[in-house]
């Protein structure tokens, strides 16, 4: 490990340098370290400090990188449909309606078209969904039979939320664990 501080000739080894600070306002100095550890380089009102970087501790900053390769979207699945599936309607893992009578159905959500059974259907599982055939008012949306959509509370069976209308014919899916009514 060492350090070279271009000052004129000054030479000071890194372990010297470390937990110490290595130029004040008088100074001008430019460091180039060459260390086997992380160290993270601190400007304070005294000059530059330099400190072992212990387990913990992230270091960040600079200018952003270049843009990445887009991934998958994570608020869409395709899967293949266990029957015939309307459009705009919520099912289950199994790619089916929803079963409001058992108390373990998890909703996977909302189909984005038509399929008929042993074909792959795209199903939207968060973020907004549009569907221009839709009329509701601002508030929670929840899982009827056959999975249709609707603002009518069930009063037996799951409660099952799917999200939140924010505009007559725009959802937000956002949904809630499922609650069994009896």
């Amino acid at each position: 490990m060492s350090a070279i501080v271009a000052d004129s000739t000054t030479v000071i080894k890194a372990e010297e340098i470390v937990n110490s600070v290595i130029a004040t306002e008088d100074f001008n100095y430019t460091v180039a370290i060459e260390t086997e550890t992380p160290l993270v380089v601190t400007e304070t009102s005294n000059g530059i400090v330099i400190s072992d970087a212990s387990p913990g501790i992230i270091v960040a900053g600079g200018a952003q990188g270049i843009q990445g390769i887009p991934g998958n979207s994570i608020d869409s699945v395709q899967v293949v449909a266990g029957s015939v599936l309307g459009s705009g309607r919520a099912v289950n893992g199994q790619s089916l309606y929803p079963n409001l009578t058992n108390e373990f159905e998890l909703v996977l959500g909302i189909t984005k078209t038509s399929a008929l059974a042993g074909e792959v259907v795209e199903v939207q599982t968060s973020g907004f969904y549009t569907e221009p055939g839709w009329s509701f008012t601002l508030g929670p949306v929840y899982v009827g039979l056959n999975g249709v959509l609707t603002q009518v509370a069930p009063t037996s069976g799951l409660l099952v939320i799917i999200g939140y209308a924010v505009t007559a014919n725009k959802l937000f899916i956002d949904k809630q664990p499922a609650i069994f009514l009896g």
